[in-house]
């Protein structure tokens, strides 16, 4: 999933994502990792952007969990796509990543927040922390 915008100005943005996994066999002992990682202009944040979560199934059943990231990074003036990319990494089971939330498992959400303008300065006053920088 990915979303594409064009920037005025320098700006931070704040990316927030979440996706569900549910395991693809009941046996009881059987894991899964699964990576998900924010990607900006086709390259992997350095500092945050990414999470790693572990799927075991515990009982005779297929166990599911959810991964969620919130990052926030500057750029530059210009159009930029942001994607999330997800992918097992590890286990002895196989892995449904992404589905419908009223059969299976939650589906990826994707969200970008602009605060237009603000290039890489703090998001507030270092004086009052309640009143934006001029």
């Amino acid at each position: 999933m990915s979303v594409t915008f064009t920037l005025q100005s320098p700006s931070t943005v704040q990316i927030l994502a979440s996706i569900g996994a549910l395991t693809t066999n009941p046996t009881a002992g059987y894991y899964a990792d699964v990576d998900a990682v924010i990607y900006v202009n086709d390259a992997y944040l350095p500092q945050g952007g990414w999470n790693r979560i572990q799927i075991g199934n515990f009982a005779s059943n297929p166990s599911l969990h959810a991964v969620s990231i919130n990052t926030v990074t500057a750029l530059p003036a210009g159009t930029h796509t942001i994607d999330l990319r997800t992918r097992r990494v590890l286990g002895n089971v196989g892995v449904d990543i992404g589905g419908n939330a009223a059969l299976d498992v939650n589906p990826g959400e994707l969200t970008v927040v602009i605060f237009e303008g603000t290039g890489t300065r703090a998001l507030l006053s270092d004086k009052d922390p309640r009143q934006p920088r001029n």
